[in-house]
């Protein structure tokens, strides 16, 4: 299996943590996984892409892992419009462009 490291990275609601692998010029690969599953369902993917063509993301979703929100009062919800809310700020708090989106529920 390629080699991952856990980061994490702060939106205007969470502390999202994640891994990530492969060749940092790679072109991007976002994994979000569904409910109330985490990270660990995209192993064996991983494991088969290895780290040659892409550099993959694999944040854990509110509420999954360690991500947490960053204020108690932070209405708690896995809606759609959350998850992609939360989404659409992982990838410009990281800088992504160009991203490869891969997802399940």
């Amino acid at each position: 299996m390629p080699q991952t490291n856990l980061l994490s990275c702060s939106t205007k609601e969470l502390k999202i943590a994640y891994e990530v692998s492969g060749p940092a010029g790679a072109r991007p690969l976002v994994l979000m996984h569904g409910w109330p599953d985490d990270i660990r369902c995209w192993d064996k993917t991983i494991e088969r892409l290895g780290d040659q063509h892409f550099r993959i993301y694999a944040p854990y979703l509110r509420g999954s892992g360690p991500t947490r929100f960053l204020d108690d009062t932070t209405m708690r919800s896995g809606a759609i419009a959350a998850l992609t809310l939360d989404l659409s700020q992982f990838l410009d708090v990281l800088d992504l462009r160009d991203v490869v989106l891969a997802g399940y529920d």
